[in-house]
């Protein structure tokens, strides 16, 4: 008897499924930490249109337009820096690590460990805030790592499935991957309007958005890359960032008020 091909969504949900299996610490973490961003998302974004909030959409709308903008351009230079220096290229990928560095660290950590203070009044019960929150973004990255098909450059193609998609896809998913923090950490800067926040985090997050575009345009340049993919996706995984902002908007809903000044 012949037997029928299965269909890539079943040998997803199979790969998944073992990969469950062999990792359920982390499986468990990334089910908790999806619930937890779940329930924001349907009660901040009944809150986010009432009230005060509701124009505090528009910044981070802003703020995600200019991530998108910023990886556009990368990818539009690309087209004509082709003959890089692989020491030029690390130059600018280190000169984006560092940007982000700087930005969570000055407009993320301790604008948060400042809105601890006010609600505890002392120092170890607002660090413990943020580490807790740090904790829950370490389990949810860490789980889409595992779960997510995607490659990195050090160890290769890694996550369920992943010797089925081509190696461009897997570095576009790489990439996505990382979007989803850029997302949340603009969402939250304006969700209380507060522009000493939102664009100091914006500017530095745009910024290193444009060697990004740059080296997703580049790698999409590659023979096995489809034509329409390496024009169309280098200024959309700011799209991809834009939509999880709506996730960053949502968290600021649900907590007290000193924290959404954060």
């Amino acid at each position: 008897m012949a037997t029928t091909a299965q269909s890539p969504v079943v040998n997803l949900r199979s790969a998944w499924l073992a990969q469950a299996q062999a990792y359920p610490g982390i499986a468990l973490g990334l089910a908790a930490t999806a619930l937890i961003v779940v329930l924001l998302l349907v009660v901040g974004s009944i809150s986010a249109f009432q009230g005060a909030q509701a124009g505090n959409i528009r910044y981070a709308m802003l703020g995600g337009s200019a991530g998108f903008i910023a990886t556009a351009v990368g990818a539009f230079l690309a087209i004509g820096l082709r003959n890089i220096s692989t020491r030029t290229q690390d130059s600018m990928l280190g000169f984006a690590a560092g940007m982000m560095l700087a930005a969570s660290a000055f407009s993320l950590i301790l604008p948060g460990l400042e809105a601890g203070r006010e609600i505890f009044g002392n120092g170890p019960a607002a660090a413990l805030t943020v580490v807790v929150g740090l904790g829950i973004g370490v389990l949810l990255m860490l789980g889409l790592d595992y779960f997510t098909p995607h490659e990195h450059a050090s160890t290769g193609p890694c996550g369920p499935d992943c010797e089925r998609l081509n190696r461009v896809w897997l570095f576009v998913l790489a990439i996505a991957l990382h979007n989803i923090p850029e997302g949340m950490a603009i969402g939250v800067s304006f969700a209380n309007g507060d522009m000493s926040v939102g664009l100091p985090l914006t500017t530095a997050i745009s910024l290193q958005d444009i060697p990004e575009g740059w080296r997703l345009r580049w790698r999409c340049g590659l023979p096995a890359c489809p034509r329409w993919l390496r024009h169309w996706w280098p200024r959309h995984p700011g799209s991809w960032s834009r939509l999880v902002r709506w996730w960053g908007l949502a968290c600021p809903a649900v907590l007290p008020s000193p924290i959404r000044s954060a």
